[in-house]
């Protein structure tokens, strides 16, 4: 998920999160998981605040070296 950086801190990111867990429910899932990089902090910020928790973050790699950033892998309870 991307919001425009004009239309941050606008509360787009929340809607569009409210609306994709609501198609999980519609679908018959119970939770839903993301990945967002570790260096994101105002992302991961976001997701916590809607209830979404850490499960797992990626452990260090040869990738980080190349300028990947490590991702989390977030989940949350429907």
């Amino acid at each position: 998920m991307a919001v425009d950086p004009e239309r941050r801190r606008q509360a787009v990111a929340t809607r569009l999160l409210t609306a994709a867990e609501q198609v999980a429910r519609d679908w018959g899932y119970d939770s839903v998981c993301l990945h967002v990089h570790l260096t994101n902090e105002s992302a991961r910020a976001c997701y916590e605040r809607v209830g979404y928790r850490t499960l797992l973050v990626e452990p260090a790699s040869w990738l980080q070296w190349l300028g990947r950033p490590r991702r989390a892998l977030m989940q949350k309870t429907l």
